[in-house]
């Protein structure tokens, strides 16, 4: 390890929803949703001799390394590893380890970094399975869409513990995708506050910053310089889903989705019904007769809707039949982009793929998708599920020994873990004296009210009254006492409240909430690099491993005890 800092995966078993949890453990009932289950470690890249289902069309292949080689070059994705993937991807025996993300700030949440290095991992342990095949790992940079709250904000942690939430404004954004954003110089002030000068790497980092903002011409340009220049020299390939001359590569998808007329979404919504009788619960959700396919026009896109005979794209007074929308396909495809049910099977006819390294809600999104993938010949490649880490900072890691905290106490409700500890800090003495006063008060009420009442029953009833308002007074008190414990102990309250912010920063995963910028500043680009060796370890872990749910139930045990000093005893 080139840093001090610890990783901690997530086991699928704490999180998630009940089908990634299901999927993850292998459970048979989601085997119809999914063309290969992922812990059947691709087992037909077993033979020698490429299998007909691994075919690949050979003059994609090379439209498509063109358009790679041309790209990553413009960005200066250029490593000696990137290279060297470049080159094997026109070979027909190299096969893709694909992921993804929306194009954002800064690079979006931890996990977009995670699923960059489970790809890279990924391809390291099926070139050892499978010698006679190479695997690239290939980055889907997706800036088609136009969320502009999830694409412009952004969070992290800053010195006084606090959780900052960062939103770039611009004007006229509305339905723009990422690829149209322009990169105003407000986003270098947004980088200035969040880096702080007295870090080591401050230096290093900003610079990277600032000059990869000065080369950008727009938000997902910018994405696509800054996952070059931090994790390009891995191997990562990153593939654009705006260029024109890709999406014309996209025609054939375009024009079938169109002839269907909103086939697709019928499919997507009775997958969401076969899912909805197991009890799961479906991901996507589309209106009868919409397709899932974008048309853009003055640096918006709008959705298209098929009404009766004609298609209908929304804002905008454009109303067209099936020939006219066809030969707009056609003619001028680069006017045209998949939505997010159709972007996966434009990504696999695009591209050999063998895998796709997906999030627990990317998860859902393919168990919809089965039938998608067969309307349009193409295969469903292996859904396989990205590394969930938390990092511990050194600071972190000695209060989390102190407090004798595990990760379960952590993701507790906020007040309930303060009260939790401060409850075991508080004298154990003086509680225990509280609890005999009211036991006392008990047995004296429980010894003369019986005599009280014999005299008169209105004085009976006049005694249990003041012998609960004693019994109320007491507990008062006792709350009381250790309120001002709890002020008293206001360091106490204060690293808690620190531990809870670095782990579930806005009551989140970490991974899903704060970004990467703040830890380069601390521990340099190395940590990239300590963050692959884990995951290249955990995916060897799970290769030894016969039963996904024996190895995952290790790791919930793990990371129930990683924080309180006992990992070794359960490792």
């Amino acid at each position: 390890m080139n840093t001090p800092l610890e990783f901690f995966s997530h086991s699928p078993l704490d999180i998630g929803s009940k089908l990634y949890r299901d999927y993850c453990a292998g459970h048979k009932n989601l085997s119809p949703f999914f063309r290969y289950p992922y812990f059947q470690d691709f087992q037909r890249f077993e033979s020698k001799n490429t299998p007909r289902e691994l075919d690949f069309d050979q003059k994609r292949r090379e439209q498509v390394s063109e358009i790679l080689i041309r790209w990553n070059r413009k960005i200066g994705n250029t490593s000696e590893a990137v290279s060297e993937n470049l080159e094997k991807f026109r070979r027909p025996q190299t096969y893709c380890v694909v992921t993804g993300q929306q194009t954002t700030i800064f690079l979006g949440p931890l996990y977009t970094i995670y699923k960059s290095l489970t790809a890279i991992a990924l391809c390291d342990d099926l070139k050892q399975k499978f010698p006679f095949y190479e695997f690239t790992p290939i980055f889907w940079c997706s800036a088609d869409d136009h969320d502009f709250y999830e694409i412009t904000t952004t969070r992290y942690v800053n010195d006084q513990n606090q959780t900052i939430r960062q939103q770039y404004q611009t004007e006229d954004s509305h339905l723009k995708p990422a690829y149209e954003l322009p990169t105003p110089e407000n986003l270098k002030t947004l980088a200035n506050e969040m880096l702080s000068a007295n870090f080591p790497f401050h230096e290093k980092i900003h610079r990277l910053v600032h000059e990869t903002l000065d080369q950008a011409e727009s938000v997902g340009h910018w994405f696509h310089l800054l996952a070059s220049r931090l994790i390009g020299r891995l191997g990562l390939i990153l593939i654009p889903s705006h260029l024109p001359v890709l999406r014309r590569l996209m025609q054939p998808i375009f024009s079938r989705e169109i002839r269907q007329g909103g086939k697709s979404t019928r499919l997507v919504r009775d997958s969401g019904q076969r899912l909805t009788k197991l009890g799961y619960h479906g991901q996507i959700e589309r209106r009868p007769g919409a397709l899932n396919i974008f048309y853009h026009r003055d640096k918006r896109r709008y959705r298209i809707t098929k009404i009766d005979d004609h298609f209908e794209m929304d804002q905008i007074d454009k109303c067209l039949s099936l020939s006219e929308l066809e030969q707009s396909a056609r003619e001028s495809p680069e006017f045209f982009s998949p939505g997010a049910a159709l972007r996966p099977v434009v990504q696999d006819y695009l591209l050999p793929t063998a895998a796709y390294v997906a999030g627990p809600g990317e998860i859902a999104y393919f168990a919809q998708l089965d039938l998608v993938y067969d309307m349009f010949d193409v295969r469903m490649p292996t859904i396989f599920p990205r590394s969930g880490l938390t990092i511990l900072e050194p600071k972190i890691k000695r209060l989390t020994k102190k407090y004798n905290l595990s990760v379960k106490d952590v993701a507790d409700q906020k007040q309930g873990l303060i009260r939790r500890v401060m409850s075991e800090s508080f004298s154990t003495e003086l509680d225990q004296q509280f609890a005999s006063a009211r036991r006392e008060v008990g047995e004296i009420l429980h010894r003369i009210t019986p005599q009280i009442r014999k005299i008169d029953e209105g004085a009976f009833q006049f005694s249990e009254k003041m012998f609960g308002k004693i019994d109320f007074m007491i507990g008062q008190t006792r709350k009381k006492v250790f309120q001002a414990h709890k002020k008293k102990n206001r360091t106490v309250r204060l690293q808690l409240e620190t531990v809870l912010n670095h782990i579930f920063p806005d009551n989140k995963l970490q991974e899903r909430s704060i970004h990467i910028f703040p830890f380069l500043e601390k521990y340099g680009e190395e940590m990239i690099d300590d963050l692959l060796l884990f995951i290249k370890k955990e995916l060897t872990d799970l290769g030894k491993t016969a039963q996904r749910d024996e190895y995952f139930l290790r790791k919930q045990k793990i990371f129930d005890a990683s924080f309180t000093g006992e990992r070794r005893a359960v490792d």
